[in-house]
């Protein structure tokens, strides 16, 4: 944010905005002097403030973030006042009215800190936590030490839960700092906090939903919570009229039915108007900046890619699968498997056992075959069989609705450290194309519960 002094002038520095005035004549270059000298013999109360009183040297960083404080708060207090207002100024005045102001936005960002902790979501994510419990508290932890003023025009918080409009990477974004940014960031954040409180109850369900359907965990996705929840809750505007999170795979079809034989543009704008009835103008005021931004969503992404919903599941295509022998119980099927030296009969007492993929997984690392038998085994494998145990080699197949190819590209993401991983990968590359179409058929549908 700009400072406004005079003609709606914009300004980030007060000695640019001295600088400007005296070239457009609003000041003489005296009073530009006379009101710098003023700068620098408060820069120099900051510098005895720094090292408490003890010396007067001081590093150019230091030095630099002095002069930034002083044009930073000065600003502050400038802020509202007339452009007659340069030639009255008194330096030390208007950084006192300026702290007056930096203080009360430190007020208001505590007092939406406190509000936000006492209605946390249910949302466990690394981000949503860390700025409420680590990166605002440290920011306005800092503004109360000793040297707290110099905090005030600059911080290093990351800020880093992204709202609907993205993080603001090296701040930025906003075009503010310090006091500004913080106080402005949270506002935005307390305003989707509000949109998704609405959802408190049926939030747990809606991301348990979120992470079987991607096949990711939300603690540590850069995940905007707020973007996410608006898509179902348009969804379910446009369909049952009401706000809701939980949405069904034949809802999601309705919906794409829907939106072809309507305006999106509207659709957007008919949502944030319900929006506004259920959960207050100032939310709907706030989604109503990124209408754009969603309907662009709505138009370049799949409905069933975009939201969130209990999918139809083919118990054809449901395995579960029981966790592996223990340790004891393992061993001796090791031992039992490794007394073959036939390699045929090897593969037959495997096939003939009821073994758990995931203890086929342990006795390919075991080494239980060596270079050839490796393929040997494989071409043993119905195509089901080998759709679980890609399943269980490479769990991020397929998340967010990816499909499976199996081309190169696929399966250069796979592990292939071990003989055994890298000679099943081959297999699959030497599997004829109708087969490999199939597999990924499978592997597209197939669900394992473990």
């Amino acid at each position: 944010m700009g400072y406004t002094v005079g003609k709606q002038r914009v300004c980030n520095s007060l000695y640019v905005l001295l600088q400007h005035a005296q070239e457009a004549g609003e000041i003489t270059k005296k009073r530009r002097e006379y009101l710098l000298k003023q700068c620098e013999h408060m820069a120099q109360e900051l510098v005895l403030l720094l090292n408490h009183k003890q010396s007067t040297s001081l590093s150019m960083a230091d030095h630099k973030r002095i002069l930034n404080t002083i044009s930073y708060v000065v600003l502050q207090g400038l802020e509202k006042m007339e452009e007659r207002s340069l030639q009255e100024l008194e330096i030390d005045a208007c950084f006192e009215r300026g702290l007056l102001v930096l203080q009360d936005k430190e007020q208001q960002t505590r007092n939406l800190l406190n509000q936000l902790r006492r209605n946390r979501l249910p949302f466990c994510n690394e981000r949503y936590n860390s700025v409420m419990d680590e990166q605002i508290p440290h920011y306005l932890g800092q503004l109360s030490t000793y040297e707290g003023i110099l905090y005030y025009s600059h911080t290093t918080e990351d800020l880093d839960y992204p709202l609907v409009d993205g993080i603001p990477l090296f701040h930025d974004m906003y075009h503010l700092d310090g006091m500004d940014l913080v106080l402005y960031y949270m506002e935005r954040f307390a305003l989707e906090h509000t949109f998704c409180e609405y959802f408190r109850e049926e939030l747990p369900e809606f991301l348990r939903r979120y992470e079987q359907q991607k096949g990711v965990t939300v603690e540590y996705l850069g995940l905007n919570l707020c973007e996410q929840l608006w898509y179902q809750c348009f969804a379910s505007l446009m369909l049952f009229q009401k706000p809701s999170l939980l949405l069904a795979e034949q809802d999601v079809k309705r919906l794409r039915a829907l939106l072809r034989h309507c305006s999106l543009k509207e659709a957007v704008q008919k949502v944030n108007h319900a929006i506004a009835a259920s959960m207050g103008k100032s939310v709907a005021d706030y989604l109503t900046l990124f209408e754009e931004q969603l309907q662009a969503q709505l138009q370049v992404r799949d409905a069933y890619a975009l939201l969130v919903y209990e999918e139809a599941v083919d118990d054809r295509f449901v395995i579960d699968l029981t966790q592996g022998e223990d340790e004891e119980t393992f061993l001796t099927l090791l031992e039992e498997v490794e007394k073959y030296a036939c390699l045929q009969d090897k593969i037959q007492h495997l096939r003939s056992q009821k073994i758990s993929a995931y203890d086929l997984i342990d006795l390919l690392e075991n080494a239980v075959f060596m270079n050839e038998e490796y393929d040997a085994y494989y071409e043993q494998l119905s195509l089901e069989e080998i759709a679980v145990l890609l399943k269980l080699l490479h769990p991020a197949g397929g998340n967010f609705h990816e499909a499976w190819k199996l081309d190169d590209a696929d399966l250069r993401e796979i592990e292939q450290e071990q003989e055994w991983q890298y000679r099943f990968i081959n297999h699959i590359r030497q599997r004829s194309q109708k087969e490999r179409e199939k597999l990924c058929e499978l592997l597209n549908k197939l669900r394992i519960r473990s």
